[in-house]
């Protein structure tokens, strides 16, 4: 599709991910994806490895998609879709406001947002939200990986409540998940 674009010598473009604010996973899998991108000469993309606090959150994370080429960053995962939609969608966010080419939000995100979090049937959130797919496959702000499956955890039967209630945050089980948790005595051998 790209050659048939008149591209036929690849895209050439800028390839950033910052290598010192995530894990070595991170970074890892930044690598492997460039190296997909390039793999078929579709693309051909110079590495960028900004500084994460001098320049990766002022210029790429906070910057409203306003830099060059592309920027791989880290996600993190929420119990509902609205969570993530609220976060890397919606206009005005700290990290989003996806801007279309006359450099204003893209005000047909906003309204597919808006709709998918006002409505109460289950079956129709998710028209919207299929529709929200489409439309956003179009636009291509985003570029996502291969996927990714949640954790697997494992606990005694006899605690109550455990992977009742879900966070948004990696890190903020003991203040959001763990005091919801009991012993239950009943169960316990």
């Amino acid at each position: 599709m790209i050659k048939a674009a008149g591209f036929a010598n690849g895209i050439e473009s800028v390839f950033s991910y910052t290598s010192n604010g995530y894990d070595s996973a991170y970074i890892q899998e930044a690598q492997i994806m460039h190296q997909m991108w390039e793999a078929n000469g579709d693309f051909k993309l110079k590495v960028n490895t900004p500084d994460y606090r001098a320049e990766w959150r002022p210029k790429f994370h906070y910057n409203y998609d306003k830099h060059e080429g592309i920027a791989w960053g880290g996600v993190q995962a929420y119990p509902d879709v609205d969570g993530w939609l609220q976060s890397y969608w919606r206009s005005g966010q700290e990290r989003t406001g996806h801007v279309g080419a006359d450099g204003r939000p893209d005000a047909k995100l906003d309204d597919l947002i808006a709709r998918q979090r006002a409505e109460s049937d289950i079956k129709k959130r998710a028209a919207i939200l299929e529709e929200f797919q489409r439309y956003a496959a179009g636009t291509m702000y985003l570029l996502f990986g291969a996927g990714s499956s949640p954790g697997y955890q494992l606990a005694h039967p006899w605690l109550g409540n455990f992977a009742v209630y879900r966070t948004h945050a990696l890190g903020s089980d003991g203040n959001e998940v763990f005091p919801k948790m009991w012993i239950d005595s009943s169960k316990k051998n």
